[in-house]
């Protein structure tokens, strides 16, 4: 027989229960159970781009949930989500500096997701991303309980109706589905008398922060990333796990039991997928272990190389930290200050030589060490000597922040610096800061246009003519294109879950440039299979490849996969890896099968175009190109016709051929995206040259047209006006409302 709920209440709640019935007040360890409690002044903490909550919290109308009435204590929950971390990590840390017991959760909510619930490999790594965070939260003596819900709030205020909850501590997410749910979270929580505190586990510094001189946001990643390097502040220095955790009570965990359920039972993986994704064990370890472990490797092994390796494919040429940094299994900070300290020695090495750090030489004591102010001056002019040499900007009595941290090798000036690529001039380790400064700017992207994940950045690239032929779609998918390249990195990807971000530009421009397929169907595909699956940075990529941004590759641009292969995989061992059929074929044509003689086939017992043999291209590259060429005339038509049909005058647009294909220098980020090495113009630049191919950077002559556009997207090209910022998106809920108001009205 079921236990009766009244024998699980403790003394003191029955004596609670008495004292009521009899008029006397309750005790003070009820909190919030009477009505004065209940509309008692609430202070809500919320990052800078989150408005001030209102003075008093509103009464719990009929429709919100009802607070506990027990004696089980106050406590304090963090919502882990993806920060999968127990170092550095900003809430679980204010979380113990307020004293109360703390209850870390973890909810599944795929629905809320929409069309972007994770994937097969992402979820399999969330899997055993949970099981370590376990782990790591036992050894501080927590525990973590899972809740599963259609919505996030649901599953928060089921809990919060058993739970005596003070305090929500959690990071900020940027995408723009979790923008808008932690805006309702916000707002409803607050509102029933719960004090919800966010912080910035994700980024260096907040998409608020780095804003143009006009408080503007950046639409370039040159300007970005620039501004970014000049603040005046550094980022906040990671901090350790905490020592220890108080656990709530007994009490709690047994109303827990009505809301929580285990790991196994959120059913992440089915059984099929389960036996499919095995495999992924043997290559990967998700968790925070792992992702230390790999980082040291990389710095031992591969950084130093990182400027001129990085794009080779057959080779281990970058860290793949990508699937431990979207769930957030190391700090962001933490790589940044690493990479750092590895800079300034290695510009001291430089400019000192190898023996003044060496095991001889003493090294130079800490500042908190020196006795007297003449010691102290002696020091600090070391230092700036020592920046000067090494190309430091160290201000005088002011923190160092980005800029102010050595970017330049030893020695090298301005003169020695002109005209030589970035990566020559930042050395490895800015070369890997700026690949971190790409996953930076993808949020930013993302925080201030959040539509991007479903159209274009600029207006006239949503007339694309697209082909929408599923069997070409397929083929790509399934790693038969007939070009051993695509087909290698397709292949790749389907059975490890990742891809070399070199490799993801050059399928992505295969998928959108040669059979002018929608990039947002390659971008669905890759958030199915990636174990990094990170929405906005397969944004930032893919509307960079796709000719969707300002400073991205010209739509009208092919590159050339063979040049591409011979680049960054001269001797074939990428694609002798994943596509067996070619791996006897000589280095020579291995790009090519296609045009190798038929003696040169058969010796290495290739069939091309038969079943079981390799395919023959899909798509010929002289059609490929003239399919592109009808593509941007129709756009320049658009461009210059305003959207309305052709005529006589129209007829004769200037028709400038599609640029030769080529294998342009571009600064591929290690974490998704890439940019190229000089901005591309501003946006009302970008509106004659960019989709159009018109020569002329005057304005063009439909900028009345465009502000329809312009009304429902917020970029007018015609006025040179930015798209208006969305700072105040967690607490204005209405700004989400008319974002997808005007979606549905395109």
């Amino acid at each position: 027989m079921p236990q009766a709920r009244g024998a699980r209440r403790s003394p003191r709640q029955r004596q609670n229960s008495k004292n009521k019935k009899a008029g006397i007040p309750a005790g003070s360890g009820v909190g919030g159970a009477n009505a004065a409690n209940a509309a008692a002044p609430t202070t809500t903490t919320t990052t800078a781009a989150a408005a001030a909550a209102p003075p008093t919290a509103a009464a719990p109308t009929a429709a919100a949930v009802p607070r506990p009435n027990s004696n089980n204590g106050e406590v304090s929950v963090v919502w882990f989500r993806r920060d999968l971390r127990t170092d550095d990590n900003p809430a679980l840390n204010a979380a113990v500096a307020a004293g109360r017991p703390i209850l870390p959760i973890f909810i599944w909510e795929p629905e809320e997701q929409g069309q972007f619930q994770p994937g097969r490999g992402s979820r399999w790594w969330l899997n055993r991303s949970l099981a370590r965070l376990e782990d790591d939260l036992k050894a501080i003596g927590a525990r973590l309980a899972y809740l599963r819900g259609t919505t996030a709030l649901r599953a928060l205020r089921s809990l919060f109706a058993r739970v005596d909850v003070k305090e929500l501590f959690f990071n900020n997410l940027y995408d723009a589905v979790s923008l808008a749910r932690d805006c309702s979270v916000k707002e409803t929580l607050n509102n029933e008398g719960v004090t919800v505190t966010t912080f910035n586990a994700d980024l260096l510094y907040e998409p608020w922060e780095v804003l143009g001189s006009g408080g503007e946001p950046f639409h370039t990643f040159e300007a970005f990333w620039s501004r970014m390097q000049c603040l005046s502040y550094a980022p906040r220095r990671p901090e350790s796990a905490p020592a220890r955790i108080a656990l709530p009570s007994s009490d709690v965990f047994d109303a827990l039991r009505e809301v929580a359920c285990t790991r196994d039972e959120l059913a992440l993986l089915t059984e099929d997928e389960d036996r499919c994704t095995e495999s992924l064990s043997a290559r990967w370890r998700p968790g925070g272990h792992g992702a230390r472990r790999i980082f040291e490797s990389f710095c031992r092994h591969a950084l130093e190389s990182f400027s001129w390796e990085r794009a080779k494919v057959d080779i281990a040429s970058t860290s793949q930290l990508s699937p431990h940094m979207h769930y957030g299994e190391i700090s962001v900070r933490r790589i940044y200050y690493a990479v750092k300290d590895l800079e300034y020695a290695a510009a001291r090495n430089e400019t000192r030589g190898v023996t003044a750090l060496s095991e001889e030489a003493e090294p130079p004591a800490p500042y908190d060490e020196m006795d007297d102010a003449s010691t102290l001056a002696v020091r600090r002019r070391r230092v700036h000597e020592d920046a000067r040499r090494t190309g430091c900007r160290l201000g005088d009595d002011t923190p160092a922040g980005m800029a102010n941290m050595p970017r330049t090798p030893a020695g090298a000036g301005s003169h020695h610096t002109a005209g030589k690529p970035a990566r020559e001039v930042e050395g490895p380790h800015g070369e890997y800061l700026r690949c971190l400064g790409l996953r930076e700017w993808s949020r930013y992207l993302s925080f201030f246009y959040p539509f991007t994940h479903e159209r274009s950045l600029l207006s006239q690239l949503r007339a694309v003519p697209w082909n929408y032929d599923e069997t070409m779609f397929h083929r790509w998918k399934m790693g038969t294109t007939g070009y051993p390249l695509v087909d290698a990195a397709m292949r790749q990807l389907w059975s490890t879950g990742w891809l070399h971000n070199r490799m993801r530009m050059v399928v992505a421009s295969f998928l959108v440039k040669h059979l002018l397929l929608p990039w947002q169907w390659g971008l669905r595909h890759f958030w199915e299979c990636q174990l990094d699956a990170d929405l906005e940075s397969d944004v930032l990529g893919w509307q960079y490849v796709s000719g969707c941004l300002a400073d991205g590759h010209t739509f009208m641009t092919q590159i050339d996969l063979e040049m591409e292969a011979r680049r960054f995989d001269p001797n074939g061992n990428y694609v002798r890896r994943w596509i067996t059929q070619l791996s006897r074929l000589p280095t020579q044509h291995i790009h090519a099968p296609w045009l190798a003689p038929t003696e040169v086939l058969a010796a290495a017992g290739v069939e091309l175009g038969s079943d079981g043999g390799y395919p023959l291209p899909i798509v010929d590259p002289a059609e490929s190109k003239e399919r592109l060429q009808r593509a941007v005339d129709h756009l320049r038509r658009i461009a210059i016709n305003g959207g309305q049909a052709t005529n006589a005058l129209t007829a004769e647009v200037s028709t400038a051929p599609v640029p030769p294909a080529e294998s342009g220098d571009d600064e591929v980020g290690e974490h998704g995206g890439s940019v190229p090495l000089e901005g591309a113009g501003s946006p009302e630049e970008m509106s004659n040259s960019h989709a159009a191919g018109c020569p002329s950077r005057e304005m063009s002559p439909t900028a009345a047209k465009r502000s329809e556009v312009a009304a429902m997207d917020g970029i007018d090209f015609g006025k040179g006006t930015l798209p208006p910022t969305l700072r105040d998106v967690h607490d204005d809920m209405s700004s989400i409302d008319k974002m997808n108001k005007r979606k549905r009205l395109a």
